[in-house]
């Protein structure tokens, strides 16, 4: 596994690349260390321990390689030595530790080895959180800096994680080969097997690559469909839940494995080793229960939501073409009030008329209301439609 990239690997392993203005604060020594500098003797060590204090303060760790050549000529520039009196490669090992222990001690930094134990246990803990290894290198550096501590290479931080990786699978491997029953493999290996069509022949299609699909669809033959799907992984979810327990994983590390396998083709999954394939089943088998339950419940409120949609649309419908009969009918009782009105008024011109007689007035007043109660006789019949 390649935790890092190689351009990143060559970042963290190479002195960093300081500006000119970098270099006049990094390769500045307080005054502690300068008195070191004036005690050394040899021109090489000299340039060396002021490359190794800048290099530290730039990056928190000590490099093997070579230094820049542009940082090798201010150094000397700055010590008033020569570049060609010096030899980089007779910077003896021993020397270099021990100036390694003077600019650890002075800057309050401990060695990598010292605080290996705690890191080895946060890297544990990110592991069985299933954090992407590329992650977790960068949350190491963050935990040493912070604690102070030298950072080491690359591929020795790149090591301690795989080795955390392989003894976490190998923990999880163990519970499962000493823990899972020989029926519970059974169900699970038959996922791996071609199922039988309507005709009880084999098909093409393996159980495991059915599991896989999830449809978002509300028709109800696929409402069915995903209903069977739960119904079928319900009871294999019961018969691995105990051992999931015993596994201890995490949401994250339930995922982790649950996406390998949907990612990955039914012979991959095959090909794995054994107990390494049930581990991935049985991540699998959680992972598409619970899936298939948030599904399926997106589904009902999907439909509910649709069905409330469609009954509000209705009633604003009905609600209209109320409101329309609603005005027709106004409209139509104000033109018999016009009209009502226009008979009172009628009858009282009859009855004020003093050129006829009462035989009269009676006779055209009759007359009168005939013709205004076979108008009205058209309200009763469309205030019943409403």
């Amino acid at each position: 596994m390649n935790i890092l990239s190689s351009l990143e690997e060559q970042t963290h392993d190479e002195p960093p690349r300081l500006n000119s203005a970098e270099r006049k604060i990094y390769f500045h020594l307080p005054k502690n260390l300068r008195s070191v500098v004036t005690e050394l003797r040899n021109p090489t060590n000299r340039v060396c321990f002021v490359l190794a204090c800048g290099y530290f303060r730039a990056a928190r760790r000590f490099f093997s390689q070579s230094p820049h050549p542009r940082d090798l000529e201010y150094v000397c520039a700055k010590l008033g030595d020569q570049p060609e009196e010096l030899c980089i490669d007779a910077y003896h090992r021993a020397t270099a530790m021990r100036h390694r222990r003077l600019i650890l001690f002075h800057y309050g930094f401990q060695e990598f080895d010292q605080a290996r134990g705690k890191l080895e246990t946060e890297i544990a803990s990110m592991v069985c959180s299933q954090l992407k290894p590329r992650l977790i290198f960068h949350r190491a550096v963050d935990i040493l800096t912070e604690q102070k501590v030298a950072l080491p290479s690359s591929d020795a931080l790149g090591k301690l994680i795989l080795e955390a990786i392989n003894h976490r699978r190998q923990e999880l491997v163990k519970i499962i080969d000493q823990n899972l029953s020989d029926e519970t493999r059974g169900l699970l290996d038959q996922l791996l097997e071609k199922v039988a069509d309507d005709g009880d022949e084999p098909s093409n299609r393996f159980q495991l690559t059915l599991l896989k699909r999830c449809s978002q669809s509300t028709k109800p033959g696929k409402i069915k469909e995903s209903v069977s799907d739960l119904e079928s992984i319900r009871s294999l979810q019961e018969r691995v839940r105990p051992m999931l327990e015993k596994l201890g994983l995490s949401h994250e590390g339930i995922s982790y494995y649950a996406n390998t396998v949907i990612r990955s083709n039914t012979f991959d999954v095959t090909r794995r080793t054994e107990e390494d394939r049930y581990l991935h089943l049985i991540a699998f088998i959680t992972h598409q229960f619970y899936r298939l339950h948030d599904n399926l419940i997106d589904v009902l409120l999907t439909t509910t939501q649709s069905a409330i949609n469609l009954a509000q649309r209705e009633h604003k419908e009905r609600c209209y073409e109320q409101r329309a009969a609603r005005g027709e009918a106004v409209k139509l009782l104000m033109d018999q009030l016009d009209k009502s009105l226009q008979v009172i008024k009628s009858v009282d011109g009859i009855a004020e008329n003093l050129k006829l007689d009462d035989a009269e007035k009676i006779g055209e007043i009759r007359s009168l209301l005939r013709g205004a109660r076979e108008t009205r006789e058209e309200v009763p019949a469309f205030e019943e439609e409403l």
